[in-house]
């Protein structure tokens, strides 16, 4: 018959005493077989043996900073988590595991429009469940408005609104404005337009 022995926390499930055992691994070390017979006991053949230990998910994952302007950059980062032998962090657009976007604990992209990224670990042993963050991409703006200068005082309010020659939508400030009207009675005045969503928003300052 066979002798086996086996590492600290191995459990040998069946086999003992033949030429083939099944196992159920604990540390690593040294897995060693003898024969033995009326004659004797043989010298012990070993092979090591290396356990490679599984990833843990991740528990985040972060964009800074977010949200961004059209063309510009974001890092993502991974948070939480432990990879695994031969593990790397794997990110992905559209779904877990959909488009490969790029590999790291953190890395760069700079989506066109506002899109969600997704993270994993993936080994030689696991691939864990995914991470998620949605980078909000918000569009460039154009502030540029035509001056009314020079006007009376007694002209009337203005409408602001059709002096617009950039992006519409934003909102009006300064002295002698409501709203998005501007009361000539109030003399010369500095007029501000701001269009966009922070961190994109332009601003446009004239003297009517």
């Amino acid at each position: 018959g066979y002798t086996w022995t086996v590492p600290a926390g191995w459990t040998i499930n069946s086999g003992q005493g033949t030429t083939s055992i099944t196992a159920t691994p604990g540390s690593a070390g040294n897995i060693c077989v003898t024969a033995n017979n009326l004659c004797g006991t043989s010298a012990p053949t070993c092979f090591p043996v290396t356990i490679s230990t599984a990833s843990t998910a991740p528990t985040g994952a972060t964009a800074t900073p977010n949200p961004i302007c059209a063309g510009s950059s974001t890092t993502l980062n991974v948070s939480g988590g432990t990879l695994g032998v031969g593990a790397s962090w794997n990110w992905y657009s559209g779904s877990c595991g959909g488009t490969f976007v790029g590999s790291g604990s953190s890395i760069s992209v700079s989506p066109a429009s506002t899109t969600t990224y997704y993270v994993r670990a993936q080994g030689t042993c696991n691939t864990t469940t995914c991470q998620s963050v949605t980078v909000t991409v918000n569009p460039v703006v154009n502030p540029s408005w035509t001056n009314p200068s020079n006007i009376c005082a007694a002209a009337g309010s203005i409408n602001l609104n059709s002096l617009i020659t950039g992006t519409a939508g934003g909102t009006w400030s300064g002295t002698g404005v409501s709203g998005a009207t501007f009361d000539p009675s109030s003399g010369t005045q500095n007029v501000t337009y701001s269009v966009g969503l922070a961190p994109c928003v332009q601003t446009s300052t004239q003297t009517i």
